[in-house]
């Protein structure tokens, strides 16, 4: 079956095609439902599994603490 180009005007999210784009990608089963999720949600959760991970946050905002120039807040 191939979709109207108006399918690929906007995010697969918003497309009535959505789970058609889906199936057809060539993403990987947990990755498909992570953006199923997101479909459903509106949000992700991600677990980076970054190991010491509490140790290098406190790192870098003391890092940059010690430099007025950069932003006070941080995010992401």
């Amino acid at each position: 079956m191939e979709l109207p180009i108006d399918s690929l005007n906007f995010p697969w999210i918003d497309s009535p095609f959505f789970e058609s784009h889906l199936t057809r990608s060539n993403l990987d089963e947990p990755t498909k439902k992570m953006i199923r999720s997101y479909a459903n949600d509106g949000y992700v959760i991600i677990d980076p599994e970054i190991e010491h991970f509490d140790l290098l946050a406190r790192e870098i905002i003391d890092t940059c603490s010690h430099h007025p120039e950069y932003q006070t807040r941080l995010m992401d």
